[in-house]
């Protein structure tokens, strides 16, 4: 705390001979009198310095506390703006956990999908076939439709290895023995339809597939097969269009 400066003598004997000369009556006092009144005057100016110096501590401290104050308030600011950073950071960290729990779901979701089984209406009949087998399925069709023979019989035989008990197997074998008439694999045709027959003699592709079996074995020179596996399909189904083309091609039918 700053000390108050000492009022200098010179400026006490001020006082004491301006009073004397206002008021003149004082010159006629004897000098007990005078160190009296200066006496008084010294201490009424004492009396003031230190009211003035006890109003300069008050200030003092009143600014003292408002400095400490303003300090407490800083800090306070400053450890609410270290929270205020600390939950923004949380807030990104947590962002991105859940960007990732989403992606991870996401991709979770995907893989179910691929187990989940598609229903699927192929040949008049339904099933259901895993979403993997659909696609290749489809690839070997588009192939076959593309009149990419030889493409297609090897997408249709890629499938029968990788899906062997496929609720298309009867539908591949079929289009198969298409794709490899087509290509001219008239061995391979007949052998894949044989099996379709064989194995699955109720399916609907069934006459035509006898159909083309005869005439695979007519094209190998086998009219004596031929007539037999047309001959089986009028038996077997009379009354389906592959019959009646069937009898068409008896009528033709010339031994070779």
């Amino acid at each position: 705390m700053m000390r108050t400066p000492a009022i200098p003598k010179r400026l006490v004997l001020g006082f004491v001979m301006a009073f004397v000369l206002v008021n003149p009556a004082w010159a006629l006092f004897g000098d007990d009198e005078a160190r009296k009144a200066i006496l008084e005057l010294r201490q009424t100016v004492e009396d003031q310095r230190q009211a003035n110096a006890e109003g300069v501590a008050v200030l003092r401290r009143s600014i003292l506390d408002i400095n400490t104050q303003a300090e407490q308030d800083r800090q306070a600011l400053a450890q609410l703006r270290g929270q205020q950073e600390l939950l923004l950071q949380e807030n990104k960290a947590l962002a991105q956990t859940v960007a990732q729990m989403q992606a991870q779901l996401a991709a979770l979701d995907a893989r179910i999908k691929t187990l989940e089984p598609v229903s699927i209406a192929q040949d008049g009949t339904t099933f259901l076939v895993l979403p993997a087998e659909k696609t290749a399925f489809d690839r070997a069709m588009a192939l076959l439709l593309a009149s990419e023979f030889e493409s297609a019989s090897q997408a249709y035989l890629q499938f029968l290895k990788q899906y062997p008990s496929s609720a298309y197997t009867a539908s591949v074998l079929y289009w198969l023995g298409n794709a490899q008439y087509a290509s001219k694999d008239l061995k391979g045709s007949l052998n894949t339809h044989k099996r379709l027959v064989l194995e699955f003699p109720k399916h609907t592709r069934v006459p035509e597939a006898m159909l083309a079996m005869g005439n695979a074995n007519e094209e190998l020179a086998n009219p004596k097969a031929a007539r037999l596996d047309w001959e089986a399909l009028i038996k077997a189904h009379p009354n389906t269009e592959a019959a009646s083309t069937a009898r068409e091609r008896l009528k033709q039918l010339r031994p070779r």
